[in-house]
């Protein structure tokens, strides 16, 4: 829990309101889950460079997956990506996205 303290308008001295800000880490969440799939997938035979985009609740469920890979043209490894993520996460797996990545 992060807190915030924001000047307030006085006329004789500065006085500060102190408000605590919420944060989920759900971000951070995100992006530490896309950072260890694209790892893990960069080191998969036939995938190539790995770009993953992971899409989470507040309660941190996961609710989409994208994943940009050079070998997002081949039928075979866009299922077993699909597959592993589906496998290990619990995305349904028309929630789930891979990609071939541009030259």
């Amino acid at each position: 829990m992060m807190v915030i303290a924001m000047p307030t308008k006085s006329s004789s001295a500065k006085s500060y309101t102190v408000s605590p800000v919420i944060s989920s880490g759900s971000d951070d969440y995100e992006k530490n889950l896309g950072e260890e799939l694209q790892q893990m997938l960069e080191n998969t035979d036939g995938v190539g460079k790995v770009k993953v985009l992971v899409k989470t609740t507040d309660s941190k469920e996961v609710t989409g997956v994208l994943v940009v890979c050079e070998g997002g043209d081949d039928k075979n490894l866009v299922a077993y990506i699909t597959d592993a993520i589906n496998g290990l996460l619990g995305v349904p797996v028309h929630k789930i996205k891979v990609m071939k990545m541009s030259e």
